[in-house]
């Protein structure tokens, strides 16, 4: 074999290797660049369901019954749940710092609105376990006194 003809498919095989080299470089900005075109999608997404929690919780809530004002909180922590997925996704996207900065800003006041609205939620039902127990107590006690007076009725009755 020709000396000239191993340095020829050395720098062939090199040649291939940058070739390589350099596609997989490329591939790479293509992803980012298919990341970043998830960043619109995800914004509108978000956008619409942070809309309607503000509009389920403008309305005047206490003049709902509990059980449906329980619903509307479960709705808007559900909801809230989905701006906060679709927050963090558009934060892996993001490469400007200052962008990035108030990403992280917003997440952090809608971390505290879920879970304001979440004890809000609990709060719900603690106020229907109290006043279900409160029910149970008084019908309790109105069984024990209608017992009561009709023993006495009884007594009453036997003693004439």
């Amino acid at each position: 074999m020709n000396l000239r003809f191993h340095k020829n498919v050395l720098a062939k095989v090199k040649n291939t290797i940058n070739r390589v080299r350099q596609t997989q470089v490329t591939k790479i900005s293509q992803t980012d660049y298919l990341v970043k075109m998830n960043i619109a999608p995800l914004m509108g997404r978000r956008d619409a369901a942070y809309d309607r929690v503000e509009a389920l919780l403008a309305d005047k809530l206490f003049n709902y019954p509990d059980t449906q004002r329980k619903k509307i909180y479960e709705t808007a922590v559900k909801l809230l749940d989905t701006v906060l997925k679709d927050s963090r996704e558009i934060l892996v996207a993001l490469d400007n710092e200052n962008r990035i900065e108030q990403e992280k800003s917003f997440i952090c006041f809608l971390e505290l609105l879920h879970s304001i609205i979440k004890a809000a939620g609990n709060l719900v039902d603690y106020e229907l376990s109290l006043y279900n127990t409160r029910v149970r107590s008084i019908n309790s006690w109105a069984v024990s006194l209608k017992a009561s007076c009709a023993r006495r009725m009884t007594l009453s009755a036997t003693v004439k």
